[in-house]
């Protein structure tokens, strides 16, 4: 299995300012969304902001982050892959925010945070029964560990 994972270039943020926003969002989570793919995948991490996207290359799946600043591009990107045959599946912020537009654009999304979750979405995709949405499953456990977050190092005033 051939697993493309590509955080698309930002729309309208200049290409000086690209790293420095960028840099708040990607290289981390998509490591480790590749990380949970068997050892006999080949896995891919693409970040535009530092090399050019090969579209001569065809993988069996295509994962595109979609954030608010990128989303044109991601969805550009997921038109492009899907009209090859490629399978593309659209996760992030923007995803979450607007599933129905990021459908039109994607043989599945990824609504929520991903934790847990993908590698149902890998081993659906492996055993041939793909769904069009998957969802992060949230529990009581998650919603109280929320509220366990540091916040010490916030200066607060008054």
């Amino acid at each position: 299995m051939r697993v493309h994972f590509i955080l698309p270039m930002y729309n309208y943020v200049p290409k000086d300012k690209q790293q420095v926003i960028q840099s708040l969002f990607m290289e981390q989570s998509m490591c480790r969304l590749a990380d949970l793919i068997n050892d006999e995948a080949e896995t891919r991490v693409v970040d535009e902001r530092n090399e050019i996207v090969n579209l001569l290359d065809k993988p069996e799946v295509v994962v595109i982050l979609a954030h608010y600043a990128n989303a044109a591009r991601a969805y550009l990107l997921a038109d492009f892959y899907r009209a090859r045959g490629v399978f593309v599946m659209l996760m992030g912020s923007h995803v979450t925010s607007f599933p129905g537009e990021a459908c039109e654009h994607a043989d599945a999304i990824f609504v929520g945070p991903w934790d847990g979750a993908f590698k149902t979405f890998i081993d659906d995709f492996q055993g041939g029964k793909k769904r069009r949405l998957y969802c992060a499953p949230t529990t009581r456990a998650d919603l109280n560990k929320a509220n366990d977050e540091r916040v010490d190092f916030i200066d607060r005033v008054g």
